[in-house]
């Protein structure tokens, strides 16, 4: 027997209040198959109860409420422009802002059929799309 188990039963026989889990652990010391079998069964009821949940919720979006005041705004700015309200990509170009490189790149994206728009800086400019990591990008949005 090792010295926890000892341990708690000798606190247990002096009347001294026991920790769960040292209680728990020595039972499963003692027992180790009942405990195996009451883990197995615990795990296939909390299956068999929970398992239909996740297909009982009837979220569209699971990660925006469509009721929020945020959801319908973006649902406006999309029947009023036709246009997504943020961005759907953002492609990284390592060049400075308005180089053949960055044109290069906007260029093919925008012959993408998927693509509404394609925004890049132009020579000269400062780019709004420059990170703080000075990496340059593009901006395109899908089309619908």
């Amino acid at each position: 027997m090792s010295t926890t188990t000892s341990n708690v039963s000798a606190a247990r026989a002096s009347g001294q209040r026991v920790p769960t889990l040292s209680a728990l652990a020595d039972l499963a010391f003692q027992h180790p198959r009942r405990m195996a079998l009451l883990a197995l069964l615990t795990f296939l009821l909390a299956g068999a109860l929970g398992g239909p949940a996740a297909g009982l919720f009837k979220a569209q979006d699971a990660f925006q409420d469509p009721h929020s005041d945020s959801a319908r705004a973006e649902k406006l700015l999309k029947r009023v422009t036709g246009r997504e309200a943020s961005a759907g990509v953002l492609v990284l170009v390592a060049a400075r802002p308005g180089s053949a490189a960055v044109s290069s790149a906007a260029s093919a994206i925008s012959r993408a059929p998927d693509v509404a728009t394609v925004s890049a800086p132009l020579p000269g400019q400062a780019s709004p799309f420059v990170s703080a990591a000075s990496q340059r990008s593009c901006r395109w949005r899908p089309a619908g």
